[in-house]
């Protein structure tokens, strides 16, 4: 399932080993963005010719690396229904 702007969502596990996002780590999605397929014309008969699909998250440690559906690993957090602390 793929989030929508504004829900919040838990890392699972990203391929980035460059990031300091951890597992754990939650952020807020901001938009998704469907990437084509960046190969040539010689590669096409080789390749599955798949799209990628790009969720953007401000993660709450300040980061904002995206995350690649098909590489990364995440939950979508329920939303918080707990209506005791609003006011009216």
């Amino acid at each position: 399932m793929l989030p929508e702007e504004g829900d919040r969502i838990k890392l699972v596990h990203t391929s980035d080993e460059y990031t300091n996002l951890e597992p754990g780590d939650e952020g807020t999605v901001t938009g998704t963005q469907t990437i084509p397929p960046n190969i040539s014309p010689k590669q096409k008969a080789h390749s599955s010719n798949k799209t990628e699909t790009q969720v953007h998250v401000d993660w709450d440690n300040g980061s904002n690396l995206s995350l690649i559906k098909s590489q990364d690993e995440y939950e979508i957090l329920a939303e918080d229904t707990d209506d005791e602390n609003q006011t009216e």
